[in-house]
């Protein structure tokens, strides 16, 4: 996020609470407007419940001028010793979580529950969601430079040899071109494979197409982390 809204950000936040602690407001709510990445974002918050010990902040945004506003942020505060560091602290989480929300559009906000739900097939060895998502051509290169099929992933999950009891998307970014996705990540796996215990975390880079209107996985690319 641009440096512009995360000062102002942190300058109303703090302000506008220590105001409202001070004269024992209810409520306080007010709208911004900056700039990021060159478009218009409208950012609007409400402060509630306000007390010198505890308040509640909602926030929500817009790129559009305030016709469709995005998810609602709901946060609490709870004292670390003084107010003030209170409503900063608050302020630098919702900029830091809104970070994420303000540069996803709806498209991409699509793409990525599809890397969710991939991961639900594997977790659930859903083989037919599985069969699904994945391209004919599908493959994947795996860190020691072997490439693994679709045939070959799921005739894996079928054969019931591995199974997870994590299996989870992090730190996602998606990039769309068109009717092509670029999704940059993390997975962290857990569980059994023929009786042996794993728990490692990769980097990966997915490569998705969408064909008849749904996003398919065409190509993946996985990089261990050492931990």
């Amino acid at each position: 996020m641009e440096l512009s809204i995360f000062s102002t950000w942190t300058r109303v936040f703090s302000a506008s609470l220590q105001s409202s602690v001070n004269s024992m407001a209810s409520a306080v709510n007010s709208t911004i407007r900056e700039q990021y990445k060159g478009r218009a974002v409208l950012m609007r918050y409400v402060w509630l419940n306000i007390s010198p010990k505890s308040a509640r902040m909602e926030q929500s945004f817009s790129p559009d001028g305030g016709k469709n506003m995005g998810n609602k942020l709901d946060l609490r505060t709870q004292p670390i010793g003084h107010t003030m560091k209170t409503a900063t602290l608050v302020g630098l989480v919702a900029v830091l979580a809104c970070r994420f929300s303000l540069a996803q559009t709806p498209a991409q906000q699509e793409v990525l529950q599809f890397e969710r739900d991939a991961c639900k097939a594997f977790l659930d060895a859903d083989v037919a969601a599985l069969e699904r998502m994945l391209t004919p051509e599908f493959t994947l290169t795996l860190s020691n430079g072997e490439v693994s099929t679709r045939a070959d992933e799921i005739n894996e999950l079928r054969s019931a040899k591995v199974h997870y009891s994590v299996f989870e998307n992090y730190d996602m970014l998606a990039r769309l071109y068109g009717d092509t996705a670029v999704v940059l990540g993390k997975t962290r796996v857990k569980g059994t494979s023929e009786g042996k215990s794993f728990d490692r975390v990769v980097q990966f880079t997915d490569t998705l197409i969408k064909r008849d209107g749904r996003w398919q996985l065409a190509a993946g690319h996985v990089s261990r982390i050492e931990k």
